[in-house]
């Protein structure tokens, strides 16, 4: 029977594993609304994380230099307005469990938390390369990314100001149609208040006396803010010594001290 048939497939492919290697595809909206509008396109804008060996791998950016990679526990249905769509199942690591875990190391080196880019670089694009890897050469699903794609070669033709004004309207924000000219003054502001240099009035010497006085607050404020910026780059160092597993450990807990408390769980 198929059902027999099946089951026999997938005894056979984890005969001789002692691990959970089902590489399965967790697919999240990003915009429910949009996604259910434009899905039957193949359209949507999605967050995606791969589940394999018990853990959730997902690509979070940030604003430091280690690695992007965090590790969650499966099961997530939503997450703040993230609500999760659906999952698939891609197929069985074609590795070990020493060789899998090797190529999660080298992901975690690769995805930087301060690299990531919602067209270029994102959690579609992360997913897509540790399946790629961890199944040798089984590639998720096309429409996961295919609103980045299209995004991007988007701004080959338009600035991407108006670009992210058109994405603005389609999750109906409320935005204001991007200017295509530069403005025609110049906004300085001080803690006191804020003045309008307009193109009349800006005379090399007010401009001279308002660049020296931006000049002093700089100054001010890099004194202040020294020692906190030095501790910031001692532990981004720390961070990045770490062993890559300790990194990830690192990046989770950032990521859950800011979003752990929006996360609602299911059935895994």
């Amino acid at each position: 029977s198929l059902h027999a048939s099946v089951v026999s497939t997938v005894f056979s492919q984890m005969e001789g594993q002692s691990y959970d290697s089902r590489v399965i595809l967790h697919v999240y909206d990003l915009a429910r609304e949009v996604n259910d509008k434009f899905w039957w396109m193949g359209i949507g804008i999605f967050h995606t994380g791969i589940q394999f060996n018990g853990k959730e791998y997902w690509f979070y950016g940030h604003q430091f230099g280690f690695t992007g990679v965090i590790v969650l526990s499966p099961g997530i249905e939503r997450m703040g307005t993230m609500s999760r769509r659906t999952s698939v199942l891609l197929g069985y690591a074609q590795h070990s469990k020493e060789q899998s875990d090797e190529i999660i190391d080298d992901l975690t080196r690769q995805f930087v938390g301060d690299q990531y880019h919602p067209l270029n670089r994102n959690c579609n694009h992360f997913s897509e390369d540790m399946s790629m890897r961890l199944l040798k050469g089984v590639r998720p699903p096309g429409w996961i990314n295919r609103a980045a794609f299209l995004a991007s070669s988007v701004l080959k033709v338009i600035p991407e100001n108006w670009l992210w004004w058109l994405i603005g309207v389609a999750l109906s924000a409320n935005v204001s149609p991007p200017s295509t000219q530069a403005p025609a003054q110049t906004q300085t502001q001080t803690q006191s208040e804020t003045h309008i240099v307009t193109d009349t009035e800006a005379t090399p010497e007010k401009v001279t006396d308002i660049e020296a006085g931006l000049l002093n607050q700089q100054i001010e404020e890099t004194e202040e803010e020294k020692k906190a910026r030095k501790e910031l780059e001692e532990f981004v160092q720390t961070v990045k010594a770490m062993p890559l597993s300790q990194q990830r450990e690192v990046t989770t807990k950032i990521f859950m001290r800011i979003n752990g408390h929006s996360i609602q769980r299911g059935a895994t």
